[in-house]
């Protein structure tokens, strides 16, 4: 074909050597396609632009998603796989199930002179898991670039920054090499996919309405940490979200003890249960007391305390113990407490036997299809975070060690709200036979 004679004319141009090209994540392969056709018909200009690197090229087309799971999410698939399928002879080859941070498993003999990822997004707006998520993928695909070879990533404005993508390269040795803006609009076809739903986050509809929808931006980094970046417009600077915080406002205050609220109903139900029912005993803003014992926070009582440094210190620590159960150490060890850094990103991972290293592993995955167990006794509630697996096993752990606020109004407050039930069905039972 013209195509299969055109890669042939380019090989023998440049010394019978084609640069290896490796595309991560591509979601529903728009990308894979428009870079093919481009392929087919000579036009190497984009594709060189975007990597730096002369073509030809031989392009390993990949996807995190199986071919079943790809079919399923996204009904272009059933047109573009096979179409590329077919472009095996102009050296473009798919592949499903490779993961982005695992590439050394994948490819243990390979070396790439490009790994390309598009838009990464876990499902979730956690731009720590993104951060992490991005160090292992450097990390990575570092392992497989030839010594000369490139990464290059594009993400939306503002993540670059959220997301801290260029201290995250420097952790594995990578610099920065350029910059500039990613127009996913120059690649006929191409369509940014959402991983969970398989919608489109930047379609047409959108740029059409919005002339500044969601631009993206192109960062390319190399093994050579002398080189200096190369910066287009928008400079970095124009890349930072800024997001000022909201001034709250409160409208109803409590008559008792004056907290604030911007609802009466809110105000109604703190009254009735923190001074009416005394849900949570002799409360008060005053009455703030007790100071965490890891931050400058001021808690109520040692029910509060407890909880306030089990959320957010247990992994500062080898163990927060219940205040009913403080110098026994057995509860904290039994369970495999401490945690360690993550020798790629930093990031504290248990040292628990079954779930630790495994877990942070797993956080670092597509939300879709995501599923880590509690574990813990008869519990068995799923989640699709780490720090939200970590945050519930340890209240799970001692959930039948948790004190108890004794008050002598909580029977007065049940008895009450039972009166209030029968009164109304009494009221409904008088309605209905009077309007017989």
């Amino acid at each position: 074909s013209k195509a299969t004679v055109s890669v042939l004319y380019w090989t023998k141009r440049e010394g019978g050597q084609m640069k290896s090209v490796l595309i991560c994540g591509d979601g529903n392969f728009s990308f894979s396609m428009a870079i093919g056709k481009l392929q087919e018909t000579g036009d190497l200009t984009l594709l060189e632009g975007l990597l730096g690197v002369k073509g030809p090229f031989k392009i390993k087309c990949t996807s995190f998603d199986t071919r079943v799971q790809l079919l399923g999410k996204y009904h272009e698939c059933a047109k573009i796989l096979p179409a590329l399928d077919n472009m095996g002879k102009i050296g473009v080859t798919v592949e499903h199930g490779v993961n982005a941070w695992e590439l050394e498993s994948h490819y243990p003999e390979e070396r790439f002179d490009a790994v390309v990822w598009n838009h990464p997004h876990l499902g979730t707006e956690n731009f720590n898991l993104h951060r992490f998520l991005l160090c292992h993928f450097m990390h990575s695909a570092k392992n497989v670039l030839t010594p000369n070879g490139v990464i290059s990533l594009s993400v939306l404005e503002g993540q670059s920054v959220r997301w801290d993508v260029v201290k995250q390269a420097e952790k594995v040795g990578l610099a920065l090499a350029q910059r500039s803006p990613f127009f996913p609009s120059k690649y006929p076809g191409y369509e940014t996919r959402r991983n969970r739903t398989g919608g489109s986050f930047q379609n047409s509809h959108t740029q059409d309405h919005m002339s500044d929808a969601l631009p993206s931006v192109s960062l390319r980094f190399s093994k050579d940490s002398d080189s200096k970046p190369i910066l287009t417009e928008p400079s970095p600077a124009d890349d930072r979200l800024v997001i000022p915080k909201k001034k709250v406002e409160h409208a109803f205050f409590c008559d008792v003890c004056g907290k604030g609220f911007k609802k009466k109903q809110g105000v109604d139900t703190h009254h009735k249960q923190v001074h009416q029912y005394k849900k949570y005993g002799d409360w008060s803003v005053e009455g703030k007391k007790l100071k965490c014992r890891h931050c400058d926070k001021v808690l109520h009582d040692e029910e509060a305390r407890w909880q306030h440094e089990i959320a957010n210190h247990t992994g500062d620590d080898v163990s927060i113990p219940h205040p009913s159960t403080e110098g026994d150490q057995t509860v904290q060890e039994s369970e495999g407490y401490g945690y360690f850094p993550c020798e790629v990103c930093g990031m504290s991972v248990s040292r628990h036997p079954d779930w630790g290293m495994a877990a942070h592993l797993e956080s670092l995955k597509p939300i879709v299809g995501l599923e880590l167990p509690c574990g813990i006794g008869d519990c068995t509630k799923l989640f699709i975070e780490q720090r939200a697996l970590r945050q519930h096993r340890n209240f799970c752990r001692l959930r039948d060690q948790r004190p108890k606020i004794e008050t002598q109004d909580r029977p007065l407050a049940l008895y009450y709200g039972v009166g209030l039930i029968l009164a109304y069905l009494g009221y409904r039972l008088v309605r209905s036979k009077s309007s017989q």
